[in-house]
């Protein structure tokens, strides 16, 4: 899927009126053909920091070195944290200008390494970032 086009949302159809065919964003964009019908703001949020909490953070190999496993290469994460998400809807949902609108919240946009070492800083040992995808992952990429 291409981000390019401006205007373009993973929560609506893509260019040409093609579903996803996944599931969860089918339903986001079915929600909101819905509330198109009515006065609505529509807030789209960034991935949420809690999700690293529950699985998705670091991980230790059998050689006991912590691993973070995010193949983003060079690229940035845009990430929010639950309650952040709460105090900008409250203040984005009581403004009538914005009725029509869709508006995105991040709170930061950060690298592999840049979340490793934030990992690190808090449990006090090194985490690796998994920067690449690779062919033949091992735990020691």
């Amino acid at each position: 899927m291409s981000t390019e086009k401006p205007g373009w949302s993973p929560w609506s159809a893509p260019p040409g009126g093609r579903a996803y065919r996944v599931p969860h964003y089918d339903a986001k964009g079915a929600a909101d053909a819905e509330f198109r019908a009515v006065p609505s703001t529509f807030l789209r949020t960034a991935f949420y920091w809690e999700n690293l909490l529950d699985g998705g953070g670091p991980s230790r190999g059998e050689d006991g070195v912590l691993r973070l496993a995010l193949p983003l290469g060079s690229a940035r994460l845009p990430g929010i944290a639950v309650a952040d998400i709460g105090r900008c809807a409250h203040v984005i949902l009581r403004r009538p200008d914005l009725v029509g609108e869709t508006v995105s919240v991040t709170g930061e946009n950060l690298t592999g390494r840049d979340l490793a070492a934030g990992f690190a800083g808090v449990l006090g040992e090194p985490v690796r970032s998994r920067l690449r995808v690779c062919a033949n992952c091992t735990p020691a990429c």
